[in-house]
Parts: C-alpha cells; sequence; structure tokens
C-alpha cells in the first residue's frame, strides 16, 4: 500500500478548496455590487454627481447634466445685459439671461438673481425695487475721463 507524505492534500481536497474560494468570491462581488448600488443612490440624495465609471445610460431617456451658475460668472452675464438695455427688473434679467444661452440653474432664478446683484454693490445699483443698473457705464466713465 502506498502512502501519501503527510502535509499534501488530496486531489478531492484541493476542489473542495476551490470551490470554497469560487464561493467566496462569489459572495464579495455581489457585496460590491450592492455597496456600490448604495453610493450611487447616497450621492444622488446629497446631489453630487457620480464618477463617470459609475453613470449608467438608460435607453430612451437624455439626461441634462444640471450645474450651479457660479455667481462671478452670472454677474459678468448680466453686466453684459445690463450695459446693452440699461436698467431692468429682475425678471427681465432673468428672461434675457435664457434667450442669450445662460439660464440660471437655481431653485429660485429670480431670488437667486436679485440676491447676485444686491451683494454686488459696487458693480450693481438698485434704481427701483427689483430693478437694477450698472454703478458705472461705459460711456459715463470715458466722457468723465
Amino acid at each position: 500500500m502506498r502512502t501519501r507524505p503527510p502535509g499534501k492534500p488530496t486531489k478531492s481536497d484541493l476542489r473542495a478548496q476551490i470551490a470554497w474560494a469560487e464561493n467566496e468570491l462569489t459572495e464579495t462581488l455581489a457585496h460590491a455590487n450592492s455597496l456600490r448600488e448604495y453610493i450611487i443612490a447616497t450621492r444622488k440624495l446629497i446631489g453630487r454627481k457620480a464618477p463617470e465609471y459609475e453613470q449608467q445610460e438608460l435607453p430612451g431617456v437624455t439626461v441634462i447634466p444640471r450645474r450651479r451658475t457660479k455667481g462671478a460668472v452670472l454677474a459678468k452675464q448680466v453686466e453684459d445685459i445690463l450695459r446693452t438695455a440699461g436698467p431692468l427688473h429682475v425678471r427681465d434679467i432673468v428672461k434675457r439671461l435664457a434667450e442669450n444661452g445662460n439660464p440660471v440653474i437655481a431653485k429660485n432664478p429670480i431670488n437667486t438673481t436679485s440676491v447676485l446683484l444686491m451683494r454686488r454693490a459696487d458693480q450693481f445699483r438698485r434704481v427701483l425695487p427689483n430693478t437694477f443698473d450698472l454703478v458705472k457705464k461705459e460711456g459715463a466713465a470715458a466722457d468723465t475721463a
């Protein structure tokens, strides 16, 4: 009778270990997918955009990326509008921004724009309720110079 050296596993032992390892791998991958879905759902709840590898394309659904309008960019766009049009009501400013292809992305665009204009007193002045104009116009600056 042949004896096996001590510590050397048999083929059936190795097959059992492989089956156990494959089962562990399957469970770990399922857990990783579950965690990935949790992270994606949580990011959506807090409003953070998921990394590109996590973004899924849904057939027939067009996703328009939302981005907040930055204050400095919005101020420059409003300044350009007021320079050409003169004093305008906030509603008209928001309307013209949208017509120019620069809509204000906010829950309440009128209030967002109004707050921006009031906080930048060095750039904009309030001439009537919710009506704003530029503090210095280029033409007026050229006349005084």
